[in-house]
């Protein structure tokens, strides 16, 4: 794997994953929020 940085967006675009996250890879990105969304 190539771990040099993108300097562009398209750059990035080509190397990410772009498919749904699920199960325990969602757990890397999951924010809870509940506590400052409006009610």
């Amino acid at each position: 794997m190539n771990h040099q940085r993108a300097n562009t967006l398209k750059a990035a675009f080509q190397v990410c994953n772009v498919e749904p996250l699920e199960g325990g890879d969602i757990k890397r990105y999951y924010v809870d929020l509940s506590a400052v969304r409006k009610t």
